[in-house]
C-alpha cells in the first residue's frame, strides 16, 4: 500500500462532514441571497412576520448559527492537533444550547432547524475526534518546552486550504531577516524538464577561498514549502559551520507528485558539483542533508548518485527522515497524537506524494527500503524520541551500519518531530550543537580530531 490505513469510522466521519458542509453552504448562501433580494422574503417563506423585527433578528441568528456550524465542521476536518477539539466542542455545545432555547421560545423555522442539525453534526464530529484521538501530553512525556507545539496544525488533507497555507508559509519565509555576517544570493537551476528551480545560497560574509557546502532539502511531508524555521536553521548552520548552505525550493507533491521533487533535488546537487568553482565551493567538501521529507530526498539523491558512478557528497545529514510508507513500525502505531506531525497525517502526505504510483512504490520514493546502502557517504542520522518516524530513522541507521557505511545515530531525549520550531528549548540547543559538530567534522576531520 502507498498510505497508512485510515480507520473506517474516521473515514465515515469525514464523508459525513463533507456532506454536512455542502448542505449548510447551500442553505446559507440561498438564505442570504433571498435576504439580499428582499429582506422580507425569507421571513415570509419561513412563516415569520415580515414587519416583525424580532422575526428578522431570529433569521439573522439562524443564519449566523449555520455559518458557525460550517466553521466548526471545517475545523473538525482540518484540525491537526486534538488540543483544538476540546475548545471547539465547548463553543459548539454552548451555541447549540442557546439555539435549542431559541427554538423553544420563538418556535421552529426551516433555517433554525437546519442550523441546529448542522451544529449537532459539528459537535458530533468534534467529540468523535476527541474520543478517537485524545491528546498525548500525559502519555508522551516529551520536554515541557514543546507543549506549545500541541496547538500546531498542518492542513495536509485539505488541498485547497493547504495551497493557502503554503502561500502564507512562503510569505513568512521571505520575511525572515538575514543575520549579520551572512550573505544571501538567489539563483536558479534548470530541472530536466527545464523548470527553473529556485535556490537560496547563504555564505559567511567576506569568506575567501573555496568553502565547504551543504545542499539542504527542507521537510514538510513533500507537500509544504520551506518554512521560516527552516530558513533560520539554515542561517545558524552557515554561521556555526562556516560553510555555504544552499536551500532548494523543489516542487511540491500538491501539484507535482513523485518523482518530480526528487528530480529537482538531484538537478541542484549535480549543478553544485558542476559549478563548484564558480560558486566558490570546494567540490570535495559538498554535503547533502534534509529533515523529514527532505531527509528522504537527501538519502534517495545519494543512492542515485552512487548508482550513476558520478561525484558523491562527502557526508549526508539525515534528520528524522521519511524512509518507509507501511506505517507498521512501533513508533507509527504509538504516536497518533504527537505535536507537529503524527501518524494520522502520514497517510495524506503519502497519498499526495505517491498518487501516480501504481502498486509497490519505487525504492527512491521510500529510500529506507532500498536494496542496500553499500558505498554511500558517511552519515549522521538523527531521530526524535516522540515521533512516528523514529523507528524508520533507527532502521536506516542500523542498515547503513550493517552495510559498512560510517554512520552515527543521534537521538536527543525529550524531542518531538519538528522540535527545531522551539529553538530555545534545551533539547533543541543540544541537538543542534551535536548536529553542527558532526558537519564540521565531516568538512574538516583533522580539525575535529584536534577539538
Amino acid at each position: 500500500t502507498c498510505a497508512l490505513p485510515i480507520s473506517p469510522g474516521l473515514a465515515r466521519a469525514h464523508r459525513l462532514t463533507h456532506a454536512a458542509l455542502v448542505l449548510t453552504v447551500v442553505a446559507t448562501v440561498g438564505a442570504w441571497l433571498l435576504f439580499a433580494v428582499d429582506p422580507g422574503l425569507p421571513a415570509e417563506l419561513l412563516g415569520l412576520v415580515p414587519a416583525d423585527a424580532g422575526g428578522r433578528s431570529a433569521l439573522r441568528s439562524d443564519l449566523g448559527g449555520l455559518l458557525l456550524a460550517i466553521g466548526m465542521l471545517t475545523l473538525a476536518g482540518i484540525v491537526g492537533s486534538s488540543r483544538w477539539l476540546g475548545p471547539a466542542a465547548v463553543v459548539v455545545g454552548c451555541v447549540l444550547l442557546s439555539r435549542l432555547i431559541g427554538l423553544a421560545v420563538d418556535g421552529p423555522s426551516v433555517v433554525g432547524i437546519a442550523a441546529t442539525v448542522a451544529e449537532l453534526g459539528a459537535l458530533g464530529a468534534l467529540l468523535a475526534g476527541l474520543f478517537a484521538f485524545p491528546h498525548g501530553l500525559g502519555v508522551h512525556p516529551y520536554h515541557p518546552a514543546y507543549q506549545p507545539l500541541e496547538w500546531v496544525w498542518v492542513p495536509i488533507h485539505r488541498p485547497g486550504l493547504l495551497r493557502l497555507f503554503n502561500r502564507l508559509v512562503r510569505l513568512g519565509t521571505r520575511l525572515v531577516p538575514l543575520p549579520p555576517g551572512l550573505e544571501r544570493q538567489a539563483r536558479t537551476v534548470r530541472a530536466p524538464d527545464q523548470h527553473a528551480i529556485p535556490v537560496v545560497q547563504l555564505r559567511p560574509a567576506g569568506a575567501t577561498g573555496p568553502l565547504p557546502a551543504i545542499v539542504w532539502f527542507h521537510g514538510g511531508g513533500f507537500a509544504l514549502p520551506e518554512a521560516p524555521h527552516h530558513r533560520r536553521l539554515a542561517h545558524r548552520m552557515a554561521q556555526d559551520c562556516g560553510c555555504v548552505v544552499l536551500t532548494v525550493d523543489y516542487r511540491l507533491s500538491l501539484d507535482h507528485p513523485h518523482p518530480t521533487g526528487l528530480h529537482d533535488c538531484l538537478a541542484v546537487l549535480r549543478d553544485v558539483f558542476d559549478s563548484a568553482e564558480a560558486l566558490g565551493i570546494d567540490p570535495r567538501r559538498v554535503a547533502v542533508g534534509g529533515d523529514s521529507a527532505g531527509g528522504a530526498l537527501a538519502l534517495a539523491s545519494c543512492l542515485h548518485l552512487r548508482d550513476e558512478g558520478g561525484p558523491q557528497p562527502c557526508h549526508q545529514l539525515l534528520v528524522y527522515p521519511f524512509a518507509d510508507e507501511t506505517g507498521r513500525t512501533d513508533s507509527a502505531r504509538r504516536f497518533t497524537d504527537t505535536p507537529v506531525w503524527n501518524s494520522r497525517k502520514t497517510p495524506y502526505a503519502r497519498a499526495l506524494h505517491l498518487r501516480q504510483v501504481v502498486g509497490t512504490p519505487p525504492w527512491d520514493a521510500v529510500p529506507g527500503r532500498a536494496a542496500h546502502f553499500r558505498d554511500l557517504p558517511p552519515a549522521w542520522v538523527e531521530t526524535a524520541v516522540f515521533d512516528p518516524l523514529r523507528d524508520e530513522g533507527r532502521e536506516v541507521a542500523r542498515r547503513m551500519a550493517a552495510d559498512g557505511v560510517a554512520v552515527v545515530h543521534h537521538e536527543q531525549p525529550g524531542t518531538v518531530h519538528g522540535f527545531e520550531l522551539v529553538p530555545w528549548a534545551p533539547p533543541t540547543q543540544a541537538a543542534l550543537r551535536a548536529r553542527h559538530a558532526a558537519l564540521r567534522a565531516a568538512f574538516d576531520p583533522a580539525g575535529a580530531a584536534e577539538e
